[in-house]
């Protein structure tokens, strides 16, 4: 018998074989054909939808573009397997450089290919932008935790007409009238990108003014100051009839005319403030 391996296939899938047969002369020759069927079995695939083979960390689309093939395994290269022809998306566990193999054999023909592929998932960038409190009128930072100096940055605040001076660096500086957020943008040197959110807390002259109210005897009323309480420290005085003397709101429950005395003062030192609270009190009726 006579074997040969085929290393292409026809377009047809079909050739002919032929042998010559000749006396031992080499005349009368006699030409025997037989038609011979090649059948392609290729296991392929696409990663990421066609794109680069190497990403920034995210779940991965395969698709599957073998040929003649009814049988697949595919190999993850992260300990996770499947059967399926067309897996669903792939979470890898971690950043990293993956091989992929996929292997498919056919039923009917009894042949098999086995494919494998690599694929590379960098890390996304960390970022964590760091908040900042000031004094109305003063200089706000916007700052960037441990950045890195191969990455780039970029600051936009949620109100885009308030100016950010060094919007492009990694230590970036605003003077909002008010509180403000501000998004920060990071792109590494893998072009992968990642966003966090930074506050510029701005303490307000607080805006108050004495207050004077009247209840029944018996009843009970909060003192408001709408101020953030974490801003401001509170003192109140007298102590009768208060539930707390350094809270923002207290309530209180006099039994007879009363005023109370409120100083208040912020965190930084930028203002403070003295008010009144008139209470007088009215018998039941």
């Amino acid at each position: 018998p006579v074997s040969h391996e085929y290393t292409f296939v026809p377009p047809s899938g079909q050739t002919v074989a032929k042998l010559i047969v000749t006396g031992e002369d080499g005349e009368c020759p006699v030409q025997i054909e037989t038609d011979i069927y090649l059948y392609e079995v290729v296991a392929d695939f696409i990663r990421n939808n066609g794109n680069d083979t190497a990403l920034c960390f995210q779940p991965v689309p395969f698709t599957n573009n073998s040929i003649n093939s009814d049988n697949f395994y595919w190999d993850f290269g992260d300990g996770q397997t499947t059967n399926n022809e067309n897996p669903p998306i792939h979470n890898f566990p971690s950043p990293g450089t993956y091989d992929v193999t996929l292997g498919v054999s056919s039923s009917s023909l009894g042949c098999d290919d086995t494919t494998t592929k690599t694929i590379v998932l960098h890390p996304i960038p960390e970022l964590t932008a760091l908040d900042d409190t000031i004094c109305e009128g003063d200089v706000g930072e916007l700052r960037i935790d441990d950045p890195e100096g191969s990455s780039g940055y970029e600051w936009v605040p949620f109100d885009t007409t308030i100016a950010v001076n060094n919007a492009n660096q990694a230590l970036a500086t605003s003077s909002p009238q008010f509180s403000e957020d501000y998004i920060v943008s990071v792109l590494d040197s893998n072009e992968c990108s990642n966003t966090d959110t930074a506050r510029i807390n701005v303490i307000n002259p607080p805006n108050l003014s004495d207050f004077d109210t009247t209840i029944v005897i018996g009843d009970s009323i909060f003192l408001p100051t709408n101020v953030d309480p974490n801003f401001y420290t509170f003192e109140w005085d007298p102590e009768e009839g208060l539930s707390c003397l350094d809270c923002s709101n207290p309530y209180v429950q006099p039994l007879e005319d009363i005023v109370y005395n409120l100083f208040l003062s912020d965190i930084l030192g930028c203002f403070t403030t003295a008010v009144t609270y008139n209470i007088e009190i009215y018998p039941e009726t």
